[in-house]
């Protein structure tokens, strides 16, 4: 049923980009308030999204997390 229902969706780059900011902004909050990090050691940088060239391209969207 899976399958079926991801072969009829169609995702766009701006929902991906809009998704990841909805998540990394409440994880960024998160290590600002309970955390005690400072805001400016904190900084989202601009979301990627994966395309057909990425290592495995049929595993679906992923999350990268770097610590700089």
């Amino acid at each position: 049923m899976t399958a079926r229902l991801a072969g009829t969706m169609t995702v766009e780059e701006d929902g991906l980009r809009a998704l990841a900011a909805a998540r990394a902004h409440p994880v960024r909050d998160n290590f600002i308030q309970n955390g005690k990090i400072a805001p400016e050691r904190l900084f989202l940088a601009k979301s990627q999204t994966a395309g057909a060239s990425s290592p495995a391209p049929n595993k679906g969207p992923r999350v990268f997390l770097t610590l700089q």
